[in-house]
């Protein structure tokens, strides 16, 4: 699947802040209290939070009802979406010019 720059964008806009609110009420990265602040981590630091997410999943609940990014009905349903994740190991077969399989 190819996402469009927008939904790319949109991705990048809603995903840090998910990762923030549960690093929030997970107290993994203390000194991280923003998105551009997680984003800045080593990728590692970010999996930790990422990690804590997918043990906790009903944070994405508490994450929809206290609405701390003021997202809109619509994003916070692609945030809900999130909650069926697949969780997995996967294999990068290649890289084309325009994406990667």
């Amino acid at each position: 699947m190819r996402l469009s720059k927008e939904d790319v964008a949109l991705f990048y806009k809603l995903y840090p802040a998910l990762l923030v609110y549960a690093n929030s009420k997970q107290f993994i990265l203390k000194a991280v209290t923003t998105p551009d602040q997680l984003m800045s981590q080593a990728i590692e630091e970010r999996v930790k939070v990422r990690d804590q997410l997918f043990e906790n999943i009903t944070l994405i609940d508490s994450f929809i009802k206290d609405n701390p990014s003021h997202f809109t009905n619509g994003d916070l349903k692609i945030v809900q979406s999130w909650k069926h994740f697949i969780k997995g190991q996967f294999i990068l077969f290649t890289h084309l010019k325009k994406y990667s399989l």
